[in-house]
């Protein structure tokens, strides 16, 4: 049960934070790495990505997405949002050239 939350939280949220960023910055096969939008899902994870100026406001709107409530149970469950340069790997604030915070 527990599983198929996550799993339907994650299914949405790609496809609400998609949208989104496609009507916020649209997306064209020509702009496609100048403009932030989703990579891939690996099981409950989410890899997206965003030019380094605007990656903490994307990571702000990816928050917001993934903790609206789950339909029916009006419960929302918690994330974690790291920012870093590859997969599974997390950016100090040292190494960015932008502000980062912990999540």
């Amino acid at each position: 049960m527990c599983q198929n939350g996550v799993s339907e939280t994650v299914n949405r949220s790609i496809v609400d934070i998609d949208f989104t960023l496609d009507k916020l910055f649209g997306w064209h096969h020509n702009t496609c790495y100048e403009v932030p939008g989703i990579v891939l899902a690996v099981y409950d994870s989410i890899l997206g990505e965003a030019p380094d100026e605007i990656a903490h406001d994307i990571k702000e709107l990816m928050i917001e997405i993934m903790s609206i409530p789950l339909p029916k149970l009006n419960i929302s469950l918690k994330c974690d949002v790291t920012i870093g340069q590859r997969w599974g790997e997390k950016l100090t604030a040292e190494d960015a050239d932008f502000p980062i915070e912990d999540v």
